[in-house]
């Protein structure tokens, strides 16, 4: 079989395995009920939000010429007004740190400020909450420096570039990809139009800060000039992205395989060769750093092994809390080696809910049915209107519960739409621009990833740039074919 039976074979399955996957989730998520709300109540949101997003981008469609003459200036005034309008409502409307952030924002300030009282256990158990902790004593020390009484402003500030950034360079990908200026928009407003965005960015938790580090490694892989320098770059991107959330690497794993199984096989190895460096260019320093601090010392005894992400999603719904007995029993245990036994104990016991239909669906919604990502973690204070919006206990939670699921949903829809449209095109012979693959192929690996480990929908938020480019693809997929059928209709 010679190389291009092997691509199209590959774009055959994986176009074919997308669309299963995609189907079974959105039947599973969309027919159960979330905060309480029924399922029908939210599939007509979603429908709403469908249609809505059908008539943007028509609108924008009609805007094409105009886009395409005053693109930056259109695109600076946008990304300045929102960063102003982002900044600005998150400062006034932040919420008291809880949740996992309480452990990172208050050693964080005790870096900062020089204190030693600070819980090393934690971070030599959750390791990858370390480098989080250091960014946010940085811009602490930094705002302290500057005379700030509250470090929040100068922290919003780098949370909201983050945000913006990853905006720009969805607008960018989408531009380089051959995609219209029409399109380029829509991902950026899809993006823009994420309500966690505007409930979380006040929260430099893990999710937050790593937000941008996949969109923009992808981006500088996608450059034209001074590629090798654009590869290290991507390698570091990517590196500390994982150091901060491990799901950060899935599109990097995206990238290869494309670039494995299409015309761009021979530059592979110049690739490879870039981003491995900058990978472990980065991962070295992160660990130099990691050993300057106590828990560096600590971390035999208190670490959490990698069978406990995989043991504690096997029950249940696959949460924390639904296997907090195992949690407590295996993090307690006193050392490495202790805590591997008690991991391959309880999977060992447990493994045959792999393929439990009921444990699936139950995991499948905890996972994907809220298009919250995991902002009742973070607005747990009845202090302002964030509680009130984003909390299952707040006087406006079951709206906002409709309105973000019906808006993931909607784009989880535009996507399988896209990958069945895009599927007819191989039959007949038609291209498929990479960037479509590419952030379906993300998407995939975040569900695949997710089904297998930990349950957790904040999981799903920094993944907020690629599920706006494949909406936006997906709804220009669409919007053609509707252009087409139209077409025929009119000549008939």
């Amino acid at each position: 079989m010679n190389v291009s039976k092997i691509q199209k074979l590959f774009k055959f399955s994986f176009e074919l395995t997308y669309i299963l996957i995609m189907t079974i989730l959105l039947i599973v998520i969309m027919t159960g009920t979330q905060r309480n709300i029924e399922w029908y109540n939210i599939m007509f949101v979603t429908s709403v939000l469908f249609v809505a997003m059908l008539i943007l981008y028509a609108i924008l469609a009609k805007l094409e010429n105009f886009l395409k003459c005053h693109t930056r200036s259109i695109l600076v005034c946008f990304v300045v007004i929102w960063g102003i309008a982002l900044y600005t409502f998150c400062y006034i409307f932040k919420n008291e740190p809880c949740h996992d952030y309480i452990k990172v924002y208050d050693s964080a300030l005790a870096l900062a400020r020089d204190f030693k009282e600070i819980e090393w256990d934690y971070f030599a158990r959750f390791k990858n909450n370390f480098l989080t902790t250091v960014i946010v004593a940085v811009l602490m020390k930094i705002a302290f420096i500057l005379g700030f009484s509250e470090p929040i402003a100068i922290m919003l500030l780098f949370s909201v570039a983050m945000v913006l950034w990853s905006g720009i360079c969805i607008f960018r990908l989408l531009e380089k990809a051959g995609y219209s200026y029409s399109i380029a928009f829509m991902g950026l407003l899809l993006f823009a139009a994420f309500v966690p965005l505007w409930g979380g960015t006040f929260n430099l938790y893990t999710d937050c800060i790593s937000i941008s580090f996949s969109i923009w490694a992808c981006y500088m892989i996608s450059r034209e000039k001074r590629k090798s320098i654009n590869y290290v770059t991507a390698g570091i991107l990517w590196g500390i992205g994982y150091a901060i959330k491990p799901t950060v690497i899935i599109s990097m794993v995206a990238i290869f395989l494309i670039m494995l199984l299409t015309n761009y096989v021979r530059k592979i190895p110049k690739v490879f060769l870039g981003v491995a460096v900058g990978f472990c260019v980065s991962q070295m320093v992160v660990n130099i750093l990691w050993n300057q601090f106590p828990c560096a010392e600590i971390e035999e005894e208190y670490a959490a092994p990698f069978e406990y992400w995989f043991a504690i999603g096997l029950c249940g719904n696959g949460s924390d809390a639904e296997n907090g007995e195992f949690a407590i029993r295996c993090l307690d245990a006193s050392g490495l080696e202790a805590k591997k036994q008690i991991a391959r104990e309880y999977i060992s016991d447990n493994v045959q809910e792999l393929w439990n239909v009921d444990h699936l669906v139950q995991k499948a919604r905890h996972n994907f049915a809220s298009g919250h990502m995991g902002l009742p973690d973070f607005n747990r204070y009845p202090i302002n209107i964030m509680y009130h919006v984003f909390n299952d206990w707040g006087s406006y939670g079951g709206y906002a519960v409709m309105y973000t699921s019906g808006y993931f949903y909607a784009i989880l829809l535009y996507g399988l739409c896209g990958s069945i449209l895009h599927y007819m095109d191989y039959k007949r012979g038609k291209q498929v621009p990479l960037l479509a693959i590419v952030g379906r192929l993300v998407l995939c690996g975040l569900v695949i990833f997710l089904m297998i480990f930990e349950a957790n929908n904040r999981q799903l938020y920094n993944h907020m740039p690629w599920f706006a480019v494949v909406g936006a693809t997906g709804c220009e997929k669409v919007s053609v074919k509707l252009v087409e059928i139209k077409s025929r209709m009119r000549k008939k």
